[in-house]
């Protein structure tokens, strides 16, 4: 009898942008084009209290954040 081969967690994305609807756009077309978890941040606040909780595997972060 062979092993079964080993599940792996989904690939995890944490989407840090404050404006909702690039938020959504950005987190619709990552799930779509690629097999992740999306986790939409519309804060710095947000992002960090996620990433405490289950750590993303990559943060894509918008570089023009209002404060």
């Amino acid at each position: 009898m062979s092993p079964e081969p080993a599940t792996s967690a989904p690939f995890r994305i944490a989407v840090l942008d404050d404006n909702p609807t690039s938020r959504m756009l950005v987190g619709r077309i990552l799930e779509r084009h690629f097999t992740c978890l999306v986790d939409p941040c519309p804060s710095a606040d947000e992002l960090w209290r996620v990433a405490q909780e289950t750590p993303p595997d990559l943060f894509l972060i918008d570089i023009e954040l209002d404060r």
